[in-house]
């Protein structure tokens, strides 16, 4: 194999791995634009009735209202920390 057929062959390799990044920076930019737009227009969980409906809490819904012992909030190397112990 020659010279010029080896650095053809890294060119060829080149091409195709920026052809590969390409894509690959298409696809993450649309999955980040779904996943933009499905936060926008999805079911928000910050509308749950109150009194006897559901209740919301993270992703998890309950049937009826949650009612804990007692709610304690702390400061934990600089992160609020909010736990409802049931």
């Amino acid at each position: 194999m020659t010279t010029d057929q080896r650095i053809e062959n890294l060119e060829k390799g080149l091409a195709s791995a920026r052809r590969f990044n390409r894509w690959l920076l298409a696809a993450v930019g649309l999955a980040f634009g779904i996943w933009i737009l499905a936060g926008t227009f999805g079911p928000t969980m910050a509308a749950a009735p109150g009194g006897g409906g559901a209740s919301v809490a993270g992703n998890f819904i309950f049937p009826g209202p949650v009612r804990g012992q007692f709610l304690r909030a702390e400061l934990v190397g600089g992160n609020k920390t909010v736990m409802l112990l049931l």
